[in-house]
């Protein structure tokens, strides 16, 4: 699994999911996430969470919406209590999609 802090998940041509990212590790605390999509993105891709590797991923929602990935866009995400994350496209892609993902953790000191 990809460390969060500064890395990629990838949606290959013909599937559907991306590779588990772990939030957390072996350090717990909230974690400030920002996915960047891919220029071209013809298909609709949820951000899904768990608490577990095995699942079940759940969408991801803020304000009651589904945190969707647009195209040539970036998403900003503050997770409290999230352990695992993925991409999951509603449809198989029609080419290899990589998104950017950064991320950093809060420090309970600094605020930030």
């Amino acid at each position: 699994m990809p460390d969060f802090r500064n890395t990629t998940l990838t949606i290959l041509s013909g599937q559907t999911e991306s590779e588990v990212l772990d939030l957390q590790g072996n350090m717990r605390g909230p974690v400030g996430l920002n996915i960047q999509s891919p220029v071209v993105l013809a298909e609709v891709v949820n951000v899904r969470v768990s608490s577990t590797i095995a699942g079940p991923f759940v969408k991801q929602k803020s304000g009651g919406s589904d945190v969707v990935q647009a195209a040539d866009s970036a998403t900003q995400i503050t997770f409290l209590t999230v352990r695992f994350l993925k991409l999951v496209s509603t449809t198989p892609v029609a080419a290899d999609r990589v998104f950017a993902i950064m991320g950093n953790r809060f420090s309970p000191l600094s605020g930030h």
